[in-house]
């Protein structure tokens, strides 16, 4: 989809009904907020970084977590490769007549939804064992 969208800028889009096939061009971030290239690299680094080590933190206590965070990290490679080489994100799925995102970009969403879910469903599991070991705990008490 993007290489044709990059190939034929000026072709009419292909509407599908919510999403329009497209070219946008995207210099910043997230609805087009302009920040320097630069410092997007910067902190895209950073964040692939600890990403990374959530990753290899991860892999053996909460492997899900470790797969969010690998999911994102892929995502994240692609809007830095794409930026690296353009100077901006092709955006070419545009989502009702307005918003315009990537593969990458529902990549990082999904990676990070794997993520969250995989943190909550591990901090709810240590609550409720926490709790049962409490409970066990006060049932142990001497007479």
């Amino acid at each position: 989809m993007k290489n044709m969208v990059l190939r034929f800028p000026q072709a009419p889009t292909m509407n599908g009904g919510l999403v329009t096939l497209g070219l946008h061009k995207n210099p910043g971030i997230l609805f087009d907020i302009p920040v320097p290239q630069p410092l997007l690299w910067v902190v895209t680094i950073i964040l692939i970084v600890i990403l990374g080590r959530i990753a290899g933190r991860e892999r053996i206590r909460n492997p899900r977590a470790a797969l969010g965070a690998l999911i994102t990290i892929v995502g994240a490679m692609g809007n830095f490769i794409d930026r690296l080489t353009n100077g901006f994100t092709t955006d070419y799925l545009l989502l009702w007549g307005g918003s315009a995102v990537n593969l990458s970009d529902l990549v990082i969403l999904g990676g990070l939804f794997v993520l969250i879910t995989a943190q909550h469903r591990t901090s709810r599991t240590v609550s409720s064992t926490e709790n049962h070991d409490e409970t066990l705990t006060k049932q142990k008490k001497p007479v």
